[in-house]
């Protein structure tokens, strides 16, 4: 079991490597005409303060015109109070709102949102924003210069988890806080992005034009994998920037929590995986693991006690890793209390993956339940009660 130990010890001295790395390269240079972006921003009724999230977006820093699209549900009056109050506080800001009757459920889904608005949005980028992200004041200035290098399609960034509102919350982010850097990071090291972080992203409107947009995805939930594999078709490039965003997630409580792990790790298995190229499938399996290790020595260290050092080791490797690189590239605080959370994800969440890689293909999204299909289409199968 030592060898176990040492392994997870080298992944993650590997990881840390990687990371300074990726980080450390020199930004492209500014492009000499900043072209006008459309923000697309799908809203759902529920987020966990939208307008504090929506407020941060207006006072983005942008040199060149900047059109923002908030697409809500037909039924949803109260994000319209929020979209409504803020449009009448900025006059000054390009702000346009859109309403969409659902198309299954009680809500319009994320893919019809985003077709209602490129039915009207003219500008030279396509920048999309999930309702719960907060970019950087100069996010999007930071963000443009890789999308104009050379055989680039589509740019997207590292997500950093701050809701530590509850117990549930709290799980979820220190989660993603974890393994969002040394996951996406590390395979970006070992091959070219295979996906989009769906969180934001961006690409010229020409290319996204070329690629076919979002056509032909109806009834599809991975339209951003289904992107990236569009981008690389036409022989260009997804782009992991250094450009770390913050994501606002709030969980009620722990079945929505545990909902979110399984289809984290049931869609990938079911949608993504099986249209890899051999090499792809063969470092996403090589990459991942060295992650139930700690998990492993746990379960023998009760038997053999004398194993409990290489865990203790294991478990300050990984929280040092997590602590330098939050303090280090997240920017942002994590409650003293929430910490030891991170030990109790390192120790249980490889547990909750394999839910989720080796369970059957249900999952449950916005309160519905959905059988995934191979073939990229879901059936749904009833409602359940909305945990999200």
């Amino acid at each position: 079991m030592r060898w176990l130990a040492w392994w997870y010890l080298l992944d993650r001295c590997w990881r840390w490597l990687v990371i300074r790395r990726f980080f450390a390269k020199h930004q492209p240079p500014a492009p000499k005409h900043w072209p006008s972006i459309d923000l697309i921003q799908p809203l759902t009724h529920g987020v966990f303060d939208l307008a504090k999230t929506l407020q941060q977006r207006l006072d983005l820093r942008y040199a060149g015109q900047l059109q923002h699209y908030w697409v809500i549900d037909q039924a949803d009056n109260q994000t319209l109070a929020v979209c409504s109050a803020l449009q009448k506080k900025h006059p000054e800001q390009h702000i346009t709102i859109i309403q969409v009757a659902p198309d299954w459920g009680q809500r319009a889904s994320k893919l019809v949102k985003l077709q209602a608005v490129l039915a009207q949005a003219n500008s030279e980028i396509v920048w999309f924003v999930d309702d719960d992200v907060s970019l950087p004041l100069d996010g999007l200035s930071q963000g443009l210069p890789y999308l104009f290098q050379p055989q680039v399609g589509a740019i997207f960034g590292l997500a950093c988890y701050v809701n530590w509102h509850n117990f549930p919350s709290a799980l979820m982010s220190n989660f993603v806080n974890a393994n969002a850097l040394p996951s996406y990071i590390g395979l970006a090291a070992l091959t070219e992005p295979y996906t989009i972080t769906g969180h934001q992203f961006a690409l010229q409107r020409s290319v996204f034009e070329q690629i076919g947009g979002l056509s032909g995805m109806y009834g599809r939930i991975d339209d951003d994998h289904e992107l990236a594999r569009r981008v690389q078709a036409h022989g260009l490039r997804n782009l992991q920037m250094p450009l770390i965003y913050q994501v606002d997630n709030y969980f009620v409580n722990l079945p929505a929590y545990f909902q979110q792990m399984q289809r984290w790790f049931t869609i990938p298995r079911v949608l993504m995986l099986p249209h890899l190229s051999q090499y792809d499938q063969f470092v996403t399996i090589l990459s991942s693991l060295a992650q139930p290790i700690p998990t492993i020595l746990a379960l023998a260290s009760m038997r053999q006690p004398k194993l409990r050092p290489w865990l203790v080791a294991c478990l300050l490797a990984q929280l040092s890793l997590q602590g330098w690189q939050i303090r280090r590239y997240c920017q942002t605080k994590v409650p003293w209390w929430a910490w030891p959370l991170s030990i109790i994800g390192t120790l249980i969440d490889p547990l909750l993956m394999l839910w989720g890689l080796l369970g059957d293909d249900t999952i449950v999204w916005r309160g519905e339940r959905i059988r995934l299909r191979h073939s990229a289409s879901a059936q749904w199968l009833g409602k359940e009660q909305d945990h999200d």
